[in-house]
């Protein structure tokens, strides 16, 4: 027998959006957390997340995968709107109990983006875009080829995006954010909830050298928890593909 169920509903606030609930039958729940999938503010859907919710669940959290409106044909900030309004309505029963939050990829943007708007217990960031503008400038660069193979990973074989695998990620970007200069937070976590970052060195969506003011700001504080996975790509991080993925992510929530 399954330790949870899977429920998909739809909450009704200025319009429809679908969310699935993932309620554990094992005992109480511990609380609630919420999952922002990823998707270069374009894509992507509250099915995403199965394994990281499925993870949450057994350690006895409900958690909730929610959709909300992305580009093209909405703008920054419809999503963070939507996001925070599904978070506003399930808090309102969530009876003082812990409340965490967890972000994938441009997911991650939003998490952190939200960090300071509501009293979490826990974050959870998995590859996540931690700047819009420096991962602008790194695209362009990837475009016009402007920066040698150690600009922005000291890996060996690092393999950046080609010229046509950045220029789409790059379209996809502003057709969200439509050239807006963002205003994006730089100061994060010395404050804020115990937090676990797992990133990779061979992502090529988010380098090394784009995390490292994220990790920075993130060790601030003792109680957070910072995972580096080796040899690990974008995929391999969102789809949590690679070994101990569980234990890390249960150790963080037992600690």
């Amino acid at each position: 027998m399954k330790d949870f169920i899977q429920e998909n509903v739809d909450i009704k606030l200025e319009l429809k959006v679908k969310c699935k609930i993932y309620t554990p039958q094992t005992k109480e729940s511990e609380g609630i957390f919420f999952f922002i999938h990823g998707g270069i503010f374009t894509k992507g859907n509250h099915e995403e997340g199965e394994s990281i919710c499925k993870i949450l669940c057994q350690n006895n959290y409900h958690v909730i995968a929610m959709n909300y409106r992305q580009g093209p044909y909405n703008n920054h900030p419809t999503a963070t709107d939507d996001i925070t309004s599904i978070i506003e309505y399930f808090l309102k029963d969530n009876k003082g109990k812990q409340v965490g939050i967890v972000g994938v990829s441009s997911g991650g943007w939003y998490t952190i983006n939200l960090i300071n708007k509501f009293d979490f217990d826990f974050c959870i960031l998995i590859a996540p875009v931690p700047s819009i503008q420096k991962r602008q400038e790194y695209l362009e660069n990837c475009i016009a080829g402007t920066f040698n193979n150690k600009t922005y990973s000291e890996k060996d074989n690092f393999q950046y995006h080609t010229k046509e695998d950045a220029s789409r990620i790059k379209k996809h970007q502003e057709n969200y954010f439509k050239g807006e200069k963002i205003k994006e937070i730089d100061t994060y976590w010395l404050n804020k909830p115990k937090t676990l970052l797992i990133y990779g060195e061979y992502d090529k969506n988010i380098p090394l050298i784009l995390m490292e003011p994220l990790v920075k700001e993130i060790l601030k504080n003792k109680n957070n928890k910072i995972y580096c996975i080796e040899k690990a790509d974008h995929k391999t991080l969102c789809t949590l593909e690679f070994s101990n993925a569980s234990s890390i992510i249960t150790d963080f929530l037992m600690g």
